[in-house]
């Protein structure tokens, strides 16, 4: 993933303005994060003070520059709960409310 994501950046001449990568929460986006940031930083002189390229600095970080999707982590978050309730799919969900209206 981190050669397409340098690819497609290199060629739009936009390398110097990533600043973070977005994904779920799998081991391969960390990876490719780290990779990435391997790549980008052979671009950038390291004993320069601010790592400048071509007179622009490197603001991503690797890992560190990674966001995890809201959405993919609220998902998650609601199937660990739908789990717990034994709702795994809407319709048990939905049965499971019924229950617990007629019982409440």
């Amino acid at each position: 993933m981190a050669y397409y994501v340098y690819k497609r950046c290199k060629k739009l001449g936009i390398l110097h303005k990533i600043i973070s990568l977005t994904g779920d929460n799998a081991s391969n986006n960390d990876t490719a994060a780290r990779h990435l940031h391997k790549k980008l930083s052979y671009m950038y002189d390291d004993h320069l003070e601010e790592n400048l390229i071509r007179g622009k600095s490197m603001r991503f970080q690797g890992e560190a520059s990674k966001i995890d999707c809201l959405a993919h982590v609220d998902n998650l978050i609601i199937k660990a709960i739908l789990k717990e309730l034994g709702s795994s799919t809407h319709k048990d969900a939905v049965a499971f409310l019924d229950r617990v209206q007629d019982h409440g």
